[in-house]
């Protein structure tokens, strides 16, 4: 299996992993895009199904909100109608949209293997087993 990695949260007690993973080979109901949290409050961890993948890019399901009251420097992001909701930092993404674009990017690798991610191109459904 492939992987990409990106960094969403970084910060004196937590660090949070979001992981794609490509196979040619894949159960579509096993997992292929994951969150680890590593530090405090761990672990929270999830996992997304290709079915799942599918349907938030086919319905472009990602929102990222910028502000957090009461946590400075923070925002959040969901997928899925908040199937994962999930802070992310500033730091590593102080721009909302290039957040986006990234969600976009590992949510598309975990399907087709391919890193670029093309908001037009029309996705083949996955095929239930």
């Amino acid at each position: 299996m492939k992987t990409i990695t990106t960094e969403v949260l970084n910060n004196s007690s937590q660090s949070k992993l979001l992981v794609a993973g490509f196979s040619k080979i894949q159960a579509s109901k096993s997992g292929i895009f994951y969150q680890f949290l590593i530090g405090e409050n761990s672990p929270q961890n999830y996992q997304l199904n290709e079915l799942q993948v599918y349907e938030i890019i086919r319905d472009r399901e990602i929102t990222v909100v910028e502000e957090i009251k009461g946590n400075p420097g923070c925002g959040y992001f969901s997928l899925g109608n908040a199937i994962i909701k999930s802070v992310y930092n500033h730091k590593l993404f102080p721009n909302p949209l290039d957040l986006e674009a990234e969600l976009y990017r590992l949510l598309n690798f975990s399907l087709t293997g391919q890193e670029v991610y093309d908001s037009e191109a029309v996705l083949a459904e996955p095929v239930l087993s």
